[in-house]
């Protein structure tokens, strides 16, 4: 299995108070002017740029611009989880990492969790999904959403759990979803929609995607990935709502959050009982649970979770009404239940959001960086 020393251990000091809420204004995401972002975190102007540099120079938090799946051709999106035998660990990682089709992976000692984008086609991921030796795989587990029929509800969106866990209130944009909007389809699968976007567009549309990229590997200042240094060409793509700029939060390099509040990454897979929507199960979390989770997937069969659990035993905070139980809701809409717990410390980033993989002249590097 991977060596644990593979995987660096978090900063001994807790996040300062100025960091949470520069972090949490930061995975809103919000289109707005950024002295309406300074206000909402109640710093003054000096003390929040320095320490949104701070967050941003140490990747607690990554800059990146989600296309529009559509406009590029691309249908499904693929969330796999895998759990290798010991002996072909290292190498089941090395193959996802260096699959184009992967954006992220998260990996650890016992599960592996990636994130794949293809084309209308089939699509058979690397070295296939099945287990046995063959995929190096154990155990395995996967969901295939058509993002032009459901789009995701959430994706990978951090900013609700992150309140939950450091005692905001309330959500300032939360939830992010990811999709494509439904267009005529390509002369050739995979390739690019020229429907309402010219060449020019799209060549606009790649660059604003590859932009924090090619800043990072040109040595740049890494603070002007965000849209106002951008051209004007990249920010008319943002205007038309060809993409979104997300902020990611990278959970596995943050030092800890004070008291404690996260602990493990918790996937849970399962099929939907008959006359149960996937929307119901949604509202149901966030409304009776009180529980916000960074992920929900959906082909409306299945459902793929993604929630940041407490230490063991850490109960609701002072004076927070009952909720009901997350199991209880979890199993009053689902079968098949399948769970997978990780330790934040055991994670890693292994491919951190690279959606310039998505545009022609992205090149899957063989041994991708952390970052």
């Amino acid at each position: 299995m991977l060596d644990r020393d593979t995987f660096p251990s978090r900063p001994g000091r807790p996040l300062s108070s100025a960091e949470v809420q520069v972090i949490r204004s930061l995975l809103a995401a919000r289109p707005v002017p950024e002295n309406v972002r300074i206000a909402e975190t109640g710093l003054p102007p000096r003390t929040y740029h320095a320490v949104r540099n701070r967050v941003l120079q140490e990747g607690w938090v990554v800059d990146r611009y989600l296309p529009d799946l559509g406009l590029l051709g691309l249908h499904h999106v693929h969330f796999v989880i895998g759990q290798p035998f010991e002996e072909k660990a290292r190498e089941v990682v090395e193959r996802w990492a260096s699959d184009p089709t992967n954006l992220l992976l998260w990996s650890g000692p016992q599960t592996l969790f990636g994130v794949f984008v293809s084309g209308p086609s089939e699509w058979t991921g690397p070295m296939g999904l099945g287990i046995g030796k063959g995929s190096g795989l154990r155990r395995s587990l996967s969901l295939t959403t058509d993002a032009t029929k459901f789009g995701i509800p959430v994706y990978l969106d951090f900013e609700g759990a992150w309140g939950r866990m450091t005692g905001s209130t309330g959500h300032l944009s939360y939830p992010h979803p990811w999709f494509a909007r439904p267009r005529d389809a390509p002369s050739t699968p995979g390739s690019p929609v020229a429907n309402g976007i010219s060449s020019g567009a799209l060549s606009s549309l790649y660059g604003l995607i590859q932009r924090p990229f090619d800043i990072e590997s040109e040595g740049g200042n890494i603070l002007r990935t965000g849209p106002f240094f951008a051209p004007r060409s990249q920010q008319r793509v943002l205007e038309r709502g060809w993409a979104e700029r997300r902020l990611f939060l990278d959970p596995f390099r943050l030092p800890a959050v004070p008291g404690g509040g996260m602990e493990r990454i918790v996937l849970v897979h399962g099929e939907l009982l008959p006359e149960r929507p996937p929307t119901g199960l949604y509202h149901q979390l966030l409304e009776d649970c009180g529980v916000a989770p960074f992920l929900f997937a959906t082909d409306w069969s299945h459902v793929l979770l993604g929630f940041v659990a407490r230490r063991s035993g850490e109960g609701p905070s002072a004076g927070t009404p009952p909720r009901a139980s997350v199991s209880f809701v979890l199993q009053s809409h689902l079968q098949g239940i399948e769970v997978f717990r990780e330790p934040l410390a055991s994670l890693r980033t292994t491919v951190n959001h690279r959606y310039d993989r998505l545009c022609p002249r992205s090149a899957a590097p063989s041994a991708p960086p952390a970052n």
